[in-house]
């Protein structure tokens, strides 16, 4: 079977891609930018900044431009709780829980 008739858009469902990052500023900006490049129909970029002391959130939101918004979390696992959540409008979903 070749690989061409495998990828199709109903071969794929949309997925949520989670990035840790603690203390991140530095390298955050090219991990979430070679994320972007992924060959996937639809995806999101969920970025959980864990606490970092340095500027990792800022670098962040200034960036890729991204504004506070009220999105609900399902929490499905244990954790501390959100203080804020980020987004864009771009066409692949960047977002940004603090």
């Amino acid at each position: 079977m070749s690989y061409s008739i495998l990828k199709n858009d109903m071969n794929y469902i949309p997925v949520s891609i989670l990035v840790p990052a603690y203390n991140e500023e530095v390298t955050i900006i090219d991990t979430i930018n070679s994320l972007l490049n992924l060959d996937y129909p639809e995806y999101e970029i969920v970025i959980i900044n864990d606490g970092s002391t340095d500027d990792t959130a800022k670098v962040i939101i200034d960036y890729f431009n991204l504004k506070q918004v009220a999105r609900p979390i399902n929490k499905l696992v244990p954790s501390k709780e959100m203080k804020e959540v980020y987004e864009n409008d771009g066409e692949i979903k960047v977002v940004l829980v603090n």
